[in-house]
């Protein structure tokens, strides 16, 4: 069984375009990116976050009247300045992102103390006037209202670098790659 992080990974593309630019969706076609309406950039994603983020060799097969004398050296000068300005927008969105989470951070905190004192005050013997269930249905209401309010800073600070980070990952291993560019077999 061939090593996924050292064999090449195959790509079929109906031609050179389709590899970043999504096709029109043909679910009758051979190509699995034109069936999806996908760039092949994306399929080639997909496989590189799921086959552990190892540089490699990319093997685009397309119709040979796509083939020219540049067309490999093109390829990997494409595929690596886009890597390139992913990882650039990636950066960018994740510094907006952690100043988004810093404040949001700031109001769910706020809102968490509010929300506990409240709990507190509904809780205590100030509020012995409503009946007990009541009382400590508003009492862990506002705890739970709190903790809610705190879900979206918790979620853009710790969940969301995660997704990011691993995108990053791929995105830097895709760029170290190398494409190969083949004639398909079919192809007369």
């Amino acid at each position: 069984m061939p090593d996924p992080l050292t064999s090449p990974v195959t790509l079929t593309l109906p031609n050179m375009g389709s590899l970043f630019v999504a096709p029109t969706i043909d679910p009758l076609s051979e190509h699995s990116s034109v069936q999806l309406g996908e760039p092949g950039i994306d399929t080639l994603l997909r496989r590189w976050k799921t086959d552990g983020n190892q540089p490699g060799t990319i093997r685009l097969v397309v119709p040979e009247t796509e083939i020219g004398p540049t067309t490999e050296a093109n390829a990997n000068l494409a595929l690596h300045r886009w890597c390139a300005a992913q990882r650039d927008r990636l950066a960018k969105e994740r510094q907006l992102l952690v100043r988004v989470g810093k404040r949001s951070l700031r109001i769910g905190l706020i809102a968490l103390a509010a929300s506990f004192m409240l709990a507190n005050l509904v809780g205590s013997t100030a509020f012995n006037f409503l009946p007990n269930v009541l009382q400590t249905t508003l009492s862990e209401g506002f705890v739970i209202i709190g903790w809610v309010v705190m879900w979206n800073p918790l979620d853009v600070l710790v969940f969301e670098p995660i997704a990011m980070r691993k995108r990053d990952e791929a995105l830097a291993a895709l760029q170290q790659s190398t494409v190969v560019v083949v004639a398909h077999p079919n192809e007369p």
